[in-house]
């Protein structure tokens, strides 16, 4: 009898699982946001036309052209000076502004040191270009 209801629990709790609740575009575009922002943060946020030809698997042609025309000064992926980069990232609340064609990510930067807590947020746009998700476009995020 005892053998029958762990076998039942173990079964009820298996069965039981939190459901997604994002759009399927949404689900789609995730990774390649995250992807991108931990390569970009691995790089120690080296912005250079280098870097754009190193990231263009993640980048859209347009954004990578754009892009092209850029001072290096502001870090265009996350929206701040060079001189002070964030030290981590959140890929964070998605919405679906065009099924199956854009969606934009919420991404939040963070600073922590002894002295400092800070973290802001920009809006990534990320497009289905040929059949896979590229970002194509950076910009403040609207609150």
């Amino acid at each position: 009898k005892s053998l029958f209801c762990l076998v039942l629990a173990a079964i009820f709790a298996g069965s039981c699982s939190i459901p997604n609740l994002e759009a399927p575009d949404c689900i789609d575009a995730r990774d390649t946001a995250r992807e991108f922002y931990s390569q970009h943060f691995g790089s120690d946020l080296n912005f250079s036309p280098e870097r754009i030809a190193e990231q263009k698997r993640f980048i859209s042609n347009a954004y990578a052209d754009r892009l092209k025309n850029i001072s290096a000064d502001t870090d265009p992926f996350t929206m701040t000076p060079a001189s002070d980069p964030p030290k981590a990232f959140r890929i964070g609340e998605c919405r679906s502004l065009e099924p199956q064609k854009k969606v934009e990510f919420e991404v939040v930067f963070f600073w922590r040191t002894d002295t400092r807590s800070e973290q802001r947020s920009v809006a990534a746009e990320t497009v289905n270009e040929d059949g896979r998700w590229v970002i194509d476009r950076v910009k403040a995020k609207q609150e």
